[in-house]
């Protein structure tokens, strides 16, 4: 168990740590930033720019953006494969330059044809690397496609429904079904004086029946 001597110490070693200096350092602490599986100690050797991997890997990262651990995982074996086709274009050139410089009799009129004759064999095995990591690279980019194709798609929302009103429908202009009432029979209008009422009008006498004895 640490004392209090050292764990005040470690905090004033904490305070006085200024992070990562070298630009290698920086390089990879920059890529922590990235739930990626790309590692800038195990995958630049001497000679490459760690800085420009993470610059790579941040540009696929936003360009992609992958939201799954499967899409991260693809994206991650494209950067890999861009990374190492930028390598095999250094390594084809340093062979040639290898070639022409340890030759003892340099042709003066054509040193490059000279120097891919004498390094025919190792060019074609460098050429079959750079046609898998490319195909492998053309995969990973359809595979990615694929899910980022098959993501579920948000579904629309139903528009929110409008509370009922308990009033009656509308009526017509200076009708109101609910006090309308009918108007009333108007009473009989008086005579003018010495005028009598029409009498009834008789009723037809009913037609007589006969009775058989």
């Amino acid at each position: 168990m640490a004392t209090l001597s050292q764990i005040e110490a470690n905090r004033r070693n904490a305070r006085l740590s200024t992070g990562p200096r070298t630009p290698e350092g920086k390089a990879a602490s920059s890529m922590n930033a990235f739930k990626t599986g790309i590692d800038a100690e195990s995958s630049v050797i001497p000679g490459e720019d760690a800085a420009a991997l993470a610059a790579l890997t941040e540009r696929f990262y936003h360009d992609c953006q992958p939201q799954t651990a499967i899409e991260s995982l693809l994206v991650d074996n494209i950067i890999r494969a861009a990374w190492r086709l930028r390598r095999f274009d250094r390594i084809d050139a340093e062979i040639l330059i290898y070639v022409m410089e340890d030759t003892h009799y340099p042709s003066p009129n054509a040193p490059i044809g000279m120097a891919f004759h004498q390094s025919s064999t190792t060019q074609s095995r460098l050429q079959r690397r750079i046609n898998d990591t490319s195909r492998l690279q053309r995969e990973a980019i359809m595979d990615l496609q694929r899910l980022q194709a098959a993501r579920p798609q948000p579904q629309p929302q139903p528009p929110a429904r409008q509370p009922v009103e308990s009033q009656s429908p509308a009526s017509p202009i200076g009708f109101d079904p609910q006090t309308h009432v009918p108007p009333s029979p108007e009473p009989p209008r008086p005579l003018a004086p010495g005028i009598r009422p029409p009498a009834p009008t008789p009723r037809p006498p009913a037609p007589e029946t006969s009775v058989l004895l």
